[in-house]
């Protein structure tokens, strides 16, 4: 099998170095810029230039994503190639790449919709859901009359826009006031961003444990489930600002558990696909106090960033990986794996300098991505504060965060920044993977996963 790669910001990049790495024949394609993809998005020079450079001298065929593509589209024997689109924006080029009658990964604009359209995302889970809830949310255009509106409530909220440039704001604390405050000051700091495309203030219930199921199908039919525990913020006790993933927790489970049938089953309709492999989740808020299950939001037809290589990590490496779904086999994964997100915090000095050495051992543990090679040395590229993954695998969450941290000493870059170990494994805040594991297994008997 000949693998290819389209990416915009390199995420599925150590993917394909793994399977280069194991033999494999890999080719990737970066797009260009974001109006090829329809986002409307600014990038300037310098951040342009170092996305590009990410992974040169690493991978042996990497090239623009539009030369890959029309390359690809001459290729008679189809059959052979396997397509990863790793995310779900990359829909213009798979069209034409499924239209060409290959195989893979290839989002449908409709997936890219369901995950930017919070209003779709709530009609699904009111039509096909019987255990889940949206979470009680208000939308306005304005922000004069959401100021007026939180001024007349007494619950807590957190503020979401519409706009890829409005960011999420979660206010810390349970005091009313100084929630309403937050939110209040937020939107008048960043008026014209959130009343770009509106925004949502959805209730923050404090008692929330979010966990994200996940199925995987391939050709119409489902290969596996797991659950992905995420740390999402910054800082040890789940503080700072929220990250794309600052580390998780992944399990495999049956595809007749609870989970699955309450979770993932209403979303067979739409993930069993002829020729397609088909990842979906959607992650599940549950609030111990209200006994209530509220749905959080749904990622359809992109891998997430860190579960995939946490996922991978289980099973045994991106070969194993594409193994069982090639041959559309039921996953068999005998170990539980961890992740922890690498941070270069240098990215926020304005004196930053280029190129600094940034040493790892290539292996199945080491998801690194913000990397090129130059002068025969591995170097940070510098395009993201977010540098790579590093995972573990074990028998339960001790071991493998044991293997994981182990793995960590490692990797050598000047000022990064992980949550630590003692934080990783904490049962001291309601919020911590193992806090959150532990009422998952009571809730659906678990037992030791």
């Amino acid at each position: 099998m000949v693998f290819a790669f389209f990416t915009m910001l390199g995420e599925s990049l150590p993917i394909a170095y793994q399977l280069q790495q194991a033999g494999y024949e890999v080719y990737v394609g970066i797009v260009d810029n974001w109006g090829k993809l329809g986002i409307k998005q600014t990038e300037d020079i310098e951040t342009h230039k170092r996305r590009l450079e990410l992974y040169d001298g690493l991978l042996k065929h990497k090239y623009d994503a539009d030369v890959l593509l029309n390359a690809l589209l001459k290729v008679k024997s189809k059959n052979e190639f396997f397509i990863f689109c790793d995310f779900n924006y990359l829909y213009n080029y798979a069209d034409k790449l499924r239209e060409a009658g290959f195989k893979g990964l290839l989002p449908h604009k409709e997936d890219a919709r369901l995950e930017e359209d919070r209003k779709l995302a709530k009609q699904m889970v009111q039509a096909f859901y019987n255990d889940l809830q949206p979470v009680p949310n208000f939308e306005f255009q304005k922000i004069d009359e959401a100021i007026k509106f939180i001024q007349q409530r007494q619950e807590l909220f957190v503020l979401k826009g519409n706009s890829p440039e409005a960011f999420t704001f979660v206010p810390q604390g349970t005091d009313i006031k100084i929630n309403h405050e937050e939110i209040i000051t937020t939107l008048q700091q960043f008026k014209d961003v959130y009343e770009k495309e509106g925004f949502i203030l959805e209730e923050k219930i404090t008692d929330i444990i979010e966990f994200t199921p996940e199925a995987i199908a391939f050709d119409g039919e489902v290969l596996s489930a797991n659950v992905d525990i995420e740390l999402k913020f910054l800082g040890a006790g789940d503080t700072g600002y929220q990250t794309g993933c600052s580390g998780d927790y992944v399990f495999y489970i049956d595809i007749g558990s609870e989970i699955f049938k309450k979770f993932l089953q209403p979303l067979m309709p739409f993930m069993l696909r002829p020729n397609e492999l088909t990842i979906w989740d959607a992650s599940v808020l549950y609030s111990p106090s209200r006994n209530t299950f509220y749905f959080g939001e749904y990622c359809p037809d992109r891998p997430g960033y860190n579960a995939v290589f946490t996922e991978m990590t289980a099973l045994g490496g991106a070969d194993v990986y594409f193994d069982y779904i090639i041959n559309k086999q039921r996953f068999k994964a005998d170990k539980i794996a961890t992740s922890i997100n690498i941070f270069n915090l240098s990215l926020k000095k304005k004196d930053w300098a280029d190129e600094l050495i940034f040493d790892f051992p290539d292996g199945l543990n080491y998801w690194i991505w913000d990397v090129k090679k130059k002068d025969n040395i591995k170097v940070n590229v510098g395009s993201d504060k977010s540098a790579g993954v590093v995972t573990g695998a074990g028998n339960d969450i001790n071991e493998a965060a044991e293997q994981m941290y182990q793995n960590l000493e490692q990797v050598h870059l000047s000022a990064m920044y992980y949550r630590p170990k003692h934080d990783f494994l904490s049962t001291d805040y309601p919020t911590s993977i193992p806090n959150r594991l532990k009422v998952l297994q009571q809730i659906f008997n678990l037992g030791g996963e």
